[in-house]
């Protein structure tokens, strides 16, 4: 069975995230711009409640502003020579994200669902948008960790064989046989 090229769908996806970190990055930088210029309180307040802050968007920053590095980086090493040579440090890195984003957006849909009672509201509008845009993120590195999975696995696993960037130096090349005719010898 011949497996499918696997690389345009990741550079895709990595496009897609991009996006998605890019329109959370201006959400959160939006609400916490909101938040702390708040006098006498909002819709989600109780009256009388000045400027707050709210840590989670920290959070969801913070880790947008790395997926967007990361994005850049992959997205640059397409484009020309990779910088990151092994499949194994790339899924690594999106694993780590992975991690950031669900629990970004898990915290971020535990603190403000339910809200569709006050959706007339502007600040409401904000925190939906907030909300679906954490998951698209998440749902699309969910997508990445499986692509590259998927090419760590066809070019011999994730252990110790080289698995290498779609356009590297390396690219079709595989330690897993000459690791066997060692271990053979």
């Amino acid at each position: 069975m011949r497996i499918p090229n696997l690389a345009p769908v990741r550079i895709f996806l990595y496009v897609v995230l991009f996006a998605f970190s890019a329109v959370l990055l201006g959400l959160s930088a939006a609400r916490i711009k909101y938040t702390l210029n708040l006098h006498g309180g909002d819709v989600l307040t109780l009256p009388g409640i000045g400027p707050y802050y709210e840590p989670i968007l920290a959070e969801a920053i913070a880790t947008t502003g790395a997926t967007i590095l990361w994005c850049i980086f992959t997205l640059f090493g397409s484009a020309t020579k990779p910088l990151v040579r092994l499949l194994r440090t790339e899924l690594f890195v999106l694993l780590v994200l992975w991690l950031l984003w669900i629990a970004g957006a898990a915290v971020i849909s535990a603190i403000y669902l339910p809200i569709g009672w006050c959706q007339e509201f502007e600040e409401c509008r904000l925190i939906a948008a907030l909300i679906g845009f954490a998951w698209m993120g998440w749902l699309t590195i969910s997508g990445l960790v499986i692509i590259v999975f998927a090419m760590c696995y066809v070019n011999g696993g994730v252990g110790l064989a080289r698995q290498t960037v779609p356009g590297s130096d390396w690219e079709g090349r595989s330690r897993l046989p000459e690791m066997r005719a060692a271990r053979n010898e």
